[in-house]
């Protein structure tokens, strides 16, 4: 005897185990781990633009600290953080992937002048550097770009409705607010805080608070009949508009 159990097949992106398992990013040589609160605000702390509260232009900089911990523990970039290897762990990683620049092109700008430190920097310029840089140097532009991908779809929140609010305002920084939640009532550990995927965090945030009755989350039919609906509103009244 044989019995099919009937199971509705996810429609969206929006669905528990992409959630859960976020798709896997490789940038830069690195494969990154799926971000957490714990990794973004590791992030945050170390000003990377990526992840700023306010206005920020990322550049190079940005994208290799910020790559370099999301491909981390955060325990592990702790205990490297305390440490003076990191730039030694961004040239042996940048040597990797062939992105490190010979010898003879390395030039320090910020160093005292010296004839070895000046010729270093006019071969840079020349056609040699320019021609090491063509064949070995990233685009910066296509990986910032990967990067913000990475972190926008791990704050993806779910369509949603607000249902009732104590009309008060928290003035704590919103990954703190989820924290609270997670843990306090849905059973999150510390180290689950740090290291689980931020998607599966607001997944779990946003459940709670509608089982709570604070929001009704939409699913995709609901958000469609809303947005048709909407526009049958817009209709009539540029039918009315119209009229006048």
């Amino acid at each position: 005897m044989t019995s099919t159990i009937k199971q509705a097949l996810p429609g969206t992106v929006d669905d528990f185990f992409c959630k859960d398992i976020p798709e896997p990013f490789q940038i830069l040589g690195l494969k990154l781990l799926p971000l957490s609160i714990g990794r973004y605000r590791r992030m945050a702390r170390h000003g990377v633009a990526f992840v700023s509260d306010t206005a920020a232009k990322a550049d190079g900089k940005d994208l290799l600290l910020g790559v370099l911990i999301c491909s981390m523990s955060c325990r592990a970039w702790d205990a490297l953080s305390i440490t003076n290897q990191i730039p030694k762990v961004v040239s042996q990683w940048m040597k990797q992937i062939n992105a490190s620049p010979p010898w003879y092109l390395r030039y320090d700008m910020n160093a005292r002048a010296s004839l070895l430190n000046h010729a270093r920097l006019k071969l840079s310029e020349s056609w040699v550097g320019w021609r090491w840089r063509k064949n070995n140097s990233f685009d910066l532009l296509e990986k910032c770009t990967l990067f913000k991908r990475y972190i926008d779809e791990a704050q993806r929140i779910p369509r949603h409705i607000i249902k009732s609010s104590d009309g008060g305002s928290s003035s704590s920084h919103w990954s703190h607010n989820i924290e609270v939640v997670l843990r306090s009532n849905v059973g999150w550990t510390r180290d689950e805080i740090e290291e689980r995927p931020l998607s599966n965090a607001i997944a779990d945030y946003f459940k709670y608070m509608e089982n709570e009755g604070a929001v009704t989350i939409l699913t995709e039919q609901d958000f469609s009949d809303i947005t048709a609906n909407d526009e049958i509103i817009k209709a009539a009244l540029k039918g009315v508009e119209n009229g006048l």
